[in-house]
């Protein structure tokens, strides 16, 4: 799980995996510079460490901290631009709802 150190930590950290993803950043030990194969093995990963995040802040938010409207606006872009528009409406969403959180 992600240690919440700051709030913007995990921001950074899906920031630098889009770079990968997209390919900005390539040449890395373990990862195909192919784009499709590079998607393949990262967008799995990615989603995991989204929801580990949104775990994180619902557990913030029922202890009373609010979630900022920027966390909620990156986990959206980040699935838009993923494409995992399923994982936003689906696993995503259905944490939220079992949180009073719709």
């Amino acid at each position: 799980m992600i240690r919440r150190t700051h709030p913007d930590d995990w921001l950074k950290v899906l920031r630098a995996a889009l770079d990968i993803y997209n390919g900005k950043m390539v040449g890395l030990a373990g990862l195909p510079d192919q784009k499709e194969k590079r998607e393949v093995m990262l967008r799995e990963r990615m989603k995991d460490l989204l929801k580990e995040n949104m775990n994180a802040c619902i557990k913030e938010f029922q202890e009373g901290a609010s979630i900022s409207q920027s966390t909620l606006r990156v986990a959206a872009e980040f699935c838009i631009r993923v494409g995992a528009i399923d994982h936003l409406f689906g696993s995503l969403f259905d944490m939220f709802a079992d949180a009073g959180m719709e």
